[in-house]
């Protein structure tokens, strides 16, 4: 799909192109992670710096709307820890006898 500089669609064709773009985007960004690139070999280092361009102007020139920030902390935020309970009672314990308490 290429972008005419009209209007974007209504509906969910702008959220399949965007995720479209998004997919794309990503898999050029996964090769230029493989590419083993020392000083030695510039075609190497061309090729990268030329995939790192077309990754960010599809990422922020191609997408109809700006790409969703990333929070890190919605990570740690999704997933609950079994741990934490049993850490909680340590440190009451360990509170408590620094305090002459227990």
């Amino acid at each position: 799909m290429v972008d005419d500089g009209g209007r974007p669609p209504p509906g969910g064709v702008v959220k399949e192109f965007d995720a479209e773009v998004d997919e794309l985007a990503g898999h050029l960004q996964e090769i230029f992670r493989r590419i083993d690139a020392n000083p030695s070999a510039t075609a190497k280092l061309e090729a990268k710096l030329l995939l790192q361009g077309v990754s960010r102007r599809l990422t922020h020139s191609v997408r109809t709307k700006r790409p969703p920030k990333k929070n890190f902390y919605d990570a740690y935020r999704s997933k609950e820890d079994k741990s934490i309970p049993k850490q909680q009672e340590y440190m009451k314990l360990f509170l408590g006898k620094a305090s002459g308490q227990a």
